[in-house]
């Protein structure tokens, strides 16, 4: 990363721009509620327009109550938020238009959540990782049979170790503090899987085929989504690197679920 990707970066992507805004904090907070975080404590792919109006004009009231800080009306911010590529309005049934968030906003909500997390929890759980990783790295990046056999052999001596020790009652049991890192880790990498694969999914297929793609938008399309996932060239998809990193997704969890 050099000067000029940096000074590119800050002046034309979507998630910079939206941070930066003058009402980035009225933009952030009210798409986060609306399509993360809603009174029912779900969260919405897609909402209709005249849904998100009224939402949007009872939440500029709570704010404007004591000071006028948003003058526009709500239809007007939110066709600002599509034109800046905040929101991404499409038609739904009935001619009547759906929004969803962009997967630059998903980034925003990434980047404002990971300010507020406790430095100090995972730290633990993340260099154990990292000393795995570079384990594995090692490991598997040599072609020598000798020495994969010898860690091999150790492995398996560790393991049946292992099983004596419990056979004996001493096991190895995470305290309070070691289960809380684990959780918060856990959590935190679960959520930046899921905004990836939403975002790498949304651009590569919203690429590959925009018209098709806000076709399987409508609502009354839903059951055509697996069918259409089940007829595509997932070559077309593989052979990118965004779409092989949404395969091995798909692999890995199948494993899981399969076991």
């Amino acid at each position: 990363m050099n000067f000029q990707k940096i000074t590119q970066l800050l002046k034309s992507h979507r998630t910079v721009i939206l941070i930066a805004a003058d009402n980035a904090p009225l933009i952030i907070n009210f798409l986060f509620k609306s399509f993360k975080q809603n009174d029912d404590g779900l969260k919405s792919d897609a909402i209709a327009e005249k849904d998100l109006i009224t939402t949007l004009t009872d939440y500029l009231y709570a704010l404007n109550r004591d000071e006028i800080q948003f003058p526009k009306p709500a239809k007007q911010y939110l066709t600002d938020w599509a034109n800046a590529g905040f929101l991404r309005k499409y038609p739904g049934r009935n001619d009547e238009f759906l929004y969803e968030i962009t997967a630059s906003t998903e980034n925003a909500f990434k980047w404002i959540d990971s300010l507020d997390k406790r430095e100090f929890v995972g730290q633990e759980s993340r260099l154990k990782n990292l000393f795995e990783s570079l384990k594995v790295l090692s490991s598997k990046s040599r072609r020598d049979s000798a020495g994969r056999l010898r860690e091999l052999e150790e492995k398996r001596k560790q393991i049946e170790q292992e099983i004596d020790d419990v056979k004996q009652g001493k096991m190895d049991v995470l305290d309070n503090r070691q289960i809380e890192e684990q959780y918060f880790l856990i959590e935190e990498m679960a959520k930046g899987l899921l905004s990836d694969f939403i975002a790498l999914l949304k651009g590569i297929v919203y690429s590959h085929n925009e018209e098709v793609w806000n076709d399987l938008l409508r609502p009354e399309n839903e059951n055509d989504v697996k069918r259409y996932f089940a007829d595509i060239n997932l070559q077309l998809i593989v052979d990118k690197a965004e779409g092989y990193a949404i395969f091995t997704y798909h692999c890995y969890a199948c494993s899981y679920v399969s076991i």
